[in-house]
C-alpha cells in the first residue's frame, strides 16, 4: 500500500518536476 502510494502521487505531482523514484526514495 505504501509502495503504490508515493509511486502512483509522485508520478503525477513530482512527474513534471522530479522522477517518482527520487521522492519516493526520500518520502
Amino acid at each position: 500500500m505504501r509502495t503504490i502510494t508515493p509511486i502512483r502521487w509522485s508520478s503525477n505531482r513530482n512527474a513534471s518536476a522530479l522522477p517518482p523514484p527520487s521522492v519516493g526514495t526520500l518520502r
